[in-house]
């Protein structure tokens, strides 16, 4: 299976990771910011207060600095990139750079706004457009495909 060629701008390369981070730590955001709302309202320590202000505001923070740590990764996305897909790997070829993800160390493949997130693990993953397909029943195939792993991953 073969894609056509799809670029993804920096700043949405930046939302798609921003989105992935949320989905997958939501059960840690949600507590913490809720101790920061607490303390900011209810602490009598002025001190206690600021860090309250910050643990709530600290996940607002996470698309901003999603943009700067992805910033060189999205580089190759920026010119139109191929996804080929073959029985051990899933190829991806641009003018600039060509890197293959190992079918075997793909963990999950998750649909991402417009896109399918190829997890290697929680810090590494590898974007794929769905507009790259023909038909959205063809992008579905390509999930599929890719979700099984064609044998487990040797013992270290």
């Amino acid at each position: 299976m073969r894609t056509n060629p799809f670029t993804i701008t920096p700043i949405h390369f930046a939302r798609l990771t921003s989105e992935l981070y949320f989905r997958r730590f939501w059960w840690a955001f949600a507590p913490w910011s809720l101790l920061g709302l607490y303390l900011v309202f209810t602490s009598p320590n002025q001190t206690l207060r600021i860090v309250g202000y910050l643990i709530a505001v600290w996940p607002a923070t996470i698309p901003l600095r999603a943009y700067y740590l992805t910033k060189s990764k999205s580089k190759v996305y920026q010119e139109p990139v191929r996804v080929i897909l073959d029985p051990e790997w899933v190829l991806f070829d641009s003018k600039s750079a060509k890197w293959k993800v190992s079918r075997r160390r793909i963990v999950s493949v998750t649909p991402v706004q417009d896109c399918l997130a190829l997890c290697v693990s929680f810090t590494k993953f590898a974007f794929v457009s769905k507009a790259a397909f023909e038909t959205p029943e063809e992008a579905e195939s390509f999930r599929r495909e890719v979700s099984t792993r064609k044998s487990p991953l040797p013992s270290e």
